[in-house]
């Protein structure tokens, strides 16, 4: 049984978007078992290197910026905005030019 939920798995990730998410509620393979039963039953035997990522755990991003505001303010304003949820802890600059932004 175990094996059939596992190559479903696969089969899953293998067709679907990486921006895809899956609700755990309906698995029968516990949060904290989900990695090592992953690489165990499909990594090792497909020889492949893998991760998992919970969308309730917000990623920490710094920033690196050059003297050009452009891109620091998309992704400045897509954080603002909630579509980015992320947490930016640190700006770093080569640049004084956008330090009072």
């Amino acid at each position: 049984m175990l094996k059939k939920l596992l190559n479903l798995m696969l089969l899953l990730v293998m067709t679907t978007p990486a921006s895809a998410k899956w609700e755990m509620s309906e698995f029968m393979i516990s949060r904290e078992k989900m990695h090592e039963t992953i690489s165990k039953e499909i990594a090792e035997t497909y020889k492949m290197n893998f991760s998992v990522h919970y969308s309730d755990t917000i990623p920490r991003l710094a920033l690196f910026v050059t003297s050009l505001s452009h891109c620091l303010f998309d992704i400045l304003s897509r954080w603002q905005s909630g579509e980015w949820k992320v947490e930016i802890p640190v700006i770093i600059s080569n640049h004084d030019k956008l330090r009072n932004l």
